[in-house]
């Protein structure tokens, strides 16, 4: 499986709920692992962790072996650098990150990045928009994912995602979904996706502004989430700031998977 440890890291608030029921929901599926990761700022009083076992039972679901779960608080003046120590560190298959937020761990994305995420390469990073429902239902835990936005072009190569997606698609015990491969700009040929066997595949080519013509076109198949490359040779969070990838993410109405590619 692609994602057998999951890392989640919260600032615990209402907010990152969304993003905490992925990352249970991921892990959970496999009976893999899952690390919840909070950076305790100056004279803070966190409230607990969210309760795993809890949401599981309340499920009323059953995974394919038990679910480890770790739960750790660290002191440190820069929530990035405490993320960045810890992953490289320890390593991860995913990280799981609330988007669209203005405090708390939404520096990540929309602060400055500090240089030690620069050793943060070739991290999947599956972002959840606080503003949306994302595609697990947190009530029930049933994972409702019907369409797939994959923005494509020469650069960055889509290989590594056509790769993963399927992993993650049978991760999530998806047996019909459709995987919709956009190019915008001139013409480009079809991806060649063989192991979509059983997933429904469609290719299209638009024109127009790059980051507005991917989002108008996951409103328009009202898309579950966006899978899209981004470059990682120079960090992962460097090579997002700034790019497609970030732009989207900042705006889409539905999770956006983040993988990075490159040296």
């Amino acid at each position: 499986m692609a994602f057998k440890h999951v890392f989640h890291p919260t600032d615990l608030s209402s907010e990152d709920h969304g993003a905490f029921v992925h990352a249970v929901k991921l892990a959970h599926a496999v009976g893999g692992s899952l690390t919840l990761f909070h950076v305790e700022e100056e004279d803070e009083r966190s409230d607990h962790f969210p309760h795993v076992r809890d949401l599981i039972q309340h499920w009323k679901t059953s995974p394919h072996g038990e679910l480890n779960v770790k739960k750790v608080k660290h002191a440190e003046d820069s929530p990035v650098l405490a993320i960045a120590e810890y992953v490289e560190r320890h390593g991860t298959d995913l990280i799981v990150l609330s988007s669209h937020q203005k405090h708390g761990l939404a520096r990540f994305v929309e602060g400055e990045v500090a240089q030690p995420v620069a050793r943060m390469t070739h991290e999947l990073t599956l972002f959840v928009p606080v503003s949306y429902p994302g595609f697990v239902n947190s009530r029930s835990g049933e994972v409702v994912l019907r369409q797939i936005l994959v923005p494509v072009d020469t650069t960055p190569p889509p290989a590594r995602v056509v790769e993963l997606l399927p992993k993650l698609l049978m991760q999530l015990g998806l047996k019909e979904c459709v995987i919709t491969f956009l190019h915008v700009g001139e013409h480009l040929a079809p991806v060649e996706a063989p192991g979509f066997n059983g997933w429904r595949t469609d290719f299209r080519v638009k024109q127009g502004p790059v980051v507005e013509t991917i989002l108008k076109t996951a409103h328009e198949l009202q898309a579950g989430l966006i899978v899209m490359a981004t470059e990682g040779r120079h960090g992962f969070l460097d090579a997002l700031r700034g790019s497609t990838t970030e732009q989207v993410l900042r705006r889409a109405e539905c999770p956006v998977l983040a993988v990075p590619v490159g040296e």
